[in-house]
């Protein structure tokens, strides 16, 4: 952790601010290279996270709706929940998501979210 803090302090010239957080991008903590290390707020490190060890459909933010018997895309951003369309496939329902997040880059979602 101290070397995280020393990297960005060199390369970026200031440690984490009262209401930032340093992040890992790939998500290894023991990858200090400064192009994997940025300053982000709480909100925004929370959308590098893992998928939750209670998902069940593999994907985060795909779920299976069974009264329709299809496939729900979702996204939550800053407390609401985005529906993306319900799909016959868990993998178009997982592209629906990845390409919101991929034409969304202002939200702060990393290529690591959810895997």
């Amino acid at each position: 952790m101290l070397q995280s803090h020393l990297v960005l302090l060199w390369f970026i010239g200031r440690l984490p601010g009262t209401h930032e957080q340093m992040d890992h991008i790939s998500g290894n903590r023991a990858d200090d290279r400064p192009d994997n290390l940025r300053l982000v707020s709480n909100t925004i490190n929370s959308r590098n996270r893992e998928m939750q060890s209670n998902n069940t459909s593999g994907v985060t933010g795909v779920l299976w709706y069974a009264r329709d018997g299809n496939w729900q895309s979702r996204i939550q951003v800053d407390g609401k929940m985005i529906h993306l369309g319900y799909f016959s496939t868990r993998e178009d329902a997982t592209i629906a998501r990845q390409y919101y997040i991929s034409t969304h880059p202002e939200l702060g979602f990393t290529a690591r979210h959810g895997l």
